[in-house]
């Protein structure tokens, strides 16, 4: 399966966030910030009751950077608040007796958000997550900040995985399954960490409360993981696609003197995924020892020449 793998990066640095957040000590009066503790407030702006704690909407900012707005009760975080992260992330929603309670969204640095439910400052229950383009990239559950039960995680090319997350809320298992952007094909068999080990080509047949239905090809083929490197694009390069085995095949160009060309074997709506490109992976300092400066230019990213679908325009 190609495409960009969605991360579990995130959901650790999510993780992270919410416990430090809420471990933070109820505000205190200015006069109380002169700790070396990195929870202890640097400064509070805002309404005090009597015994010198936040009460009313206050602006608190940590020695750490980080920065909560909202609504204070007696020292306690009460009602709607957003915290501030100092690397630029945010999370906010309403907060009951100093824990976030109910919806809530975390945004990250790069625009990715996380749109989830909180009991007592934890994520559990039903979440989406979404990148900087606001496309959905995981659908499924939590429990206590991690992914749980069977869950989804959607790639740009319009393909998924799909199975029950192990303990760590990895797609880890027997039966994971990549499905093709066509909504139907499927690899189904064991992954790890969301990578083909081994795996039977299958049909989706229904989806019912979030949980797929799959059907096995009979006498299918056997698929696995054969990462192309510098010098090999694959080790099995007979055998076909499935996906690209429906739409497209091979033949002599109808542009003189360039070869074979790829031509579809379907009709197909603009933006349609019709094949999968595969390469070398190369370095970008092998990329200038090999090619010319202009092809070198057409590089992007750590590695060149990395997996990229072919859309149909």
């Amino acid at each position: 399966p190609s495409g960009d793998r969605p991360s579990l990066s995130h959901t650790h640095t999510h993780s992270a966030r919410v416990l430090e957040a809420f471990s933070k000590a109820p505000a205190t009066q200015l006069s109380a910030m002169d700790s070396d503790d990195d929870n202890v407030e640097e400064t509070v702006e805002g309404p005090l009751d009597e015994d010198n704690q936040p009460d009313g909407f206050c602006k608190v900012t940590y020695s750490s950077s980080d920065r909560f707005e909202g609504h204070f009760i007696h020292g306690e975080k009460n009602g709607p608040g957003k915290f501030y992260f100092f690397d630029g992330s945010t999370l906010e929603g309403n907060c009951v007796d100093d824990a976030l309670q109910g919806q809530a969204v975390y945004t990250y640095e790069d625009g990715s958000s996380l749109h989830g439910t909180y009991i007592d400052g934890q994520l559990n229950g039903i979440a989406h997550e979404y990148d900087s383009e606001g496309q959905l990239t995981f659908g499924g559950q939590y429990k206590d900040n991690v992914r749980w039960g069977v869950c989804w995680m959607y790639f740009s090319n319009g393909g998924c995985l799909v199975g029950e997350v192990n303990e760590d809320g990895e797609m880890t298992g027997d039966k994971i399954a990549y499905v093709y952007p066509d909504g139907r094909l499927a690899l189904l068999g064991k992954f790890v960490d969301g990578e083909i080990i081994e795996g039977h080509l299958a049909n989706l047949k229904c989806v019912t409360e979030g949980k797929p239905q799959f059907e096995l090809v009979p006498n299918g083929p056997i698929y696995s993981l054969d990462k192309s490197t510098s010098f090999c694009i694959s080790t099995k390069c007979l055998l076909p696609d499935p996906y690209e085995n429906e739409r497209v095949y091979v033949a002599e160009s109808l542009i003189p003197n360039a070869g074979e060309g790829l031509f579809a074997k379907i009709e197909a709506e603009p933006d349609t995924v019709m094949a999968f490109y595969n390469g070398i992976r190369i370095t970008h300092q092998e990329v200038r020892s090999r090619y010319s400066r202009e092809d070198t230019k057409k590089s992007a990213g750590p590695f060149s020449s990395i997996f990229k679908d072919a859309t149909w325009k």
